[in-house]
């Protein structure tokens, strides 16, 4: 499983699309808002759980947790949902990806309803996931964990080497 986080305009789904394509037999699955009245945590679960363990998962609970403070002042995962989706993610060996920009070049292609005056407060928060993460290092044995600030070109091109990497390290895991 491939999950990529970060805030909007980093080129999440541009990722998540040339994986699809590498990665035949893959399921991509691009979480949003959940409908009205299904719990955050419930959404994840059974998107998760229809698209199995080799799935390229655009967005998941450090998102959640990232736009839920910024925007609505809380997270929609307990503590406990929390470590068993991070639980389940090392069980699948999960390859997490946090893409990242300057808040300049994120403002600079915001055009989503949300203020991009609270692009900075979005990164702030992807970055303490991504520098706390050493904490939770235990329940992440064997799982990749980047921070890619050049993934993504000026143009919005994924660069063809790190893919390439990944895409190896990805398929080794299901031989």
């Amino acid at each position: 499983m491939i999950v990529i986080e970060g805030p909007d305009k980093v080129g999440k789904t541009t990722l998540a699309d040339r994986f699809y394509k590498l990665l035949p037999g893959w399921r991509r699955v691009h979480f949003g808002v959940p409908p009205d009245g299904v719990p955050v945590f419930d959404y994840h679960v059974k998107g998760l759980a229809m698209a199995g363990p080799m799935a390229i998962v655009d967005r998941l609970h450090w998102s959640e947790y990232a736009y839920g403070l910024t925007y609505r002042g809380k997270v929609g995962y307990n503590d406990l949902q929390w470590v068993a989706m991070e639980t389940y993610l090392a069980s699948c060996k999960a390859t997490m990806i946090l893409l990242t920009d300057k808040v300049s070049s994120i403002k600079a292609r915001w055009d989503d309803p949300f203020d991009p005056g609270r692009v900075p407060e979005l990164v702030g928060r992807f970055s303490e996931l991504q520098m706390g993460h050493g904490e939770v290092d235990s329940i992440f044995k064997g799982c990749l964990v980047e921070r890619l600030t050049s993934f993504v070109d000026e143009c919005g091109n994924v660069r063809g080497n790190k893919l390439a990497q990944l895409v190896e390290f990805e398929k080794e895991k299901f031989k």
